[in-house]
């Protein structure tokens, strides 16, 4: 009873064993990585799929510094000069100051089209919007640094406050 039980015992370690050893054999045979047929992969990438979403009107592109600013190349500027472009306005923004910049025009603060004086015309930049000073004397506010010692008197500083408030008036 006892060799039976160790014959039957060996057997199924050996059925075992090869069991193991076909199963091994198999995951060798089998690959790890899947290539995909290049007729069975999807066509559309990530351009295509975007130009689908494109129309005439919509050209996605990248916004350059001239672009931004408004000026154009000289060879450009030759050709474009035309009816239709006099009609259009061109926004662009000024480098310096950052203000937009209206078909060479800048504009400042609040104005806009209907801001025009009675002739119809937008005042320059160089006229003055308030024309009470007409006289030809125009009074201009220059703000100077006021340098005060540190070791002032109580005295020397209400004089130095009230000449301070009187040029402001």
């Amino acid at each position: 009873a006892e060799t039976d039980r160790l014959q039957v015992k060996e057997l199924i370690l050996q059925k075992l064993k090869a069991d193991q050893a076909e199963h091994d054999n198999h995951v060798k045979s089998t690959r790890k990585f899947v290539s995909l047929d290049d007729h069975q992969q999807d066509k559309w990438d990530c351009q295509t799929i975007l130009s689908t979403y494109s129309n005439l009107e919509n050209h996605p592109r990248v916004i350059k510094i001239r672009d931004a600013i408004g000026s154009t190349p000289k060879i450009k500027r030759e050709k474009c000069i035309s009816k239709q472009e006099e009609e259009t306005k061109k926004i662009g923004i000024d480098r310096h100051t950052g203000f937009p910049i209206v078909n060479g025009v800048i504009i400042k603060g609040n104005q806009s089209k209907f801001n025009t004086t009675k002739t119809g015309v937008q005042p320059d930049e160089d006229e003055d919007e308030d024309d009470s000073d007409s006289d030809g004397s125009s009074s201009v506010i220059v703000k100077g640094i006021i340098k005060r010692d540190k070791n002032e008197d109580k005295e020397a500083k209400k004089i130095r406050k009230n000449q301070l408030k009187s040029d402001r008036a």
